[in-house]
């Protein structure tokens, strides 16, 4: 144990022991349960991340009408420099920093600008978590139905692939899942930035490998090729040569 005394910074101690006992006194304790209705986000239903959703919607109306009344009394400069003060992409503007004049600013001033400051960081924080939840809502629609997807892709790759084996058609749909499992991640990120909209960034996975399976079970109805298979010869399993 290391430990400072402290009525004498200066001192102090360290014990070395192979054992240590600690008593606890539990006379008058009194012993809490945690809240068991706990969940996160991926945890919770969709029901209960709209009932969520709608709690922070009235507080993110609350904070921007209180913007509102602070932008009103503080006239003297184009803080958000033309942006509309309704919109997540003006919060992020002062989010970032409001820029101060160059004259010494008042006392009054100041604090209407630290107002502006707490405000702005409350409607960006509570908007941060309406983008996750419903990030979540789509994610729980879109995941199922991209099984439908990949089937879409899977039955037109498997009859094309004959002729070029089974190694092939695997790594293409191999390829296929990488994209997939790319768009996923990188538009969970963008949504959660209040970049993209999160129905955008949950379904576009989804429109994006569902339209190359539709095309592929169109020119697979056509008996078009479309893939090369010659150029994969090199990973075409060679016949087994006949014994004499």
């Amino acid at each position: 144990i290391h430990e400072v005394d402290p009525s004498d910074p200066t001192q102090y101690r360290r014990f070395v022991f192979e054992k240590y006992c600690i008593n606890l006194d539990y006379q008058g304790a009194v012993l809490r349960a945690v809240d068991p209705g706990y969940r996160g986000d991926r945890e919770m239903s969709i029901e209960m991340m709209r009932q969520r959703i709608a709690q922070l919607q009235k507080e993110i109306d609350f904070h921007r009408s209180r913007l509102l009344s602070l932008l009103h009394k503080y006239p003297k400069r184009d803080l958000l420099q033309g942006h509309n003060p309704q919109t997540p992409k003006a919060w992020k503007a002062l989010a970032n920093g409001i820029p101060l004049p160059s004259y010494p600013i008042p006392p009054e001033e100041r604090k209407i600008l630290q107002q502006l400051q707490n405000e702005v960081r409350l409607l960006v924080n509570e908007q941060k978590q309406v983008n996750r939840y419903l990030v979540e809502i789509h994610k729980k629609y879109s995941i199922p139905a991209a099984c439908i997807i990949f089937v879409l892709v899977g039955a037109p790759l498997g009859v094309m692939a004959r002729r070029g084996g089974w190694t092939v058609g695997l790594g293409i749909g191999f390829v296929f899942f990488l994209i997939y499992w790319a768009f996923l991640i990188g538009g969970e990120k963008l949504a959660d930035r209040g970049i993209i909209p999160p129905f955008w960034a949950m379904w576009a996975p989804n429109i994006f490998i569902g339209s190359v399976g539709i095309y592929l079970i169109i020119q697979t109805v056509r008996e078009t090729t479309f893939i090369r298979w010659q150029r994969f010869a090199l990973f075409r399993p060679r016949a087994k040569e006949p014994t004499p």
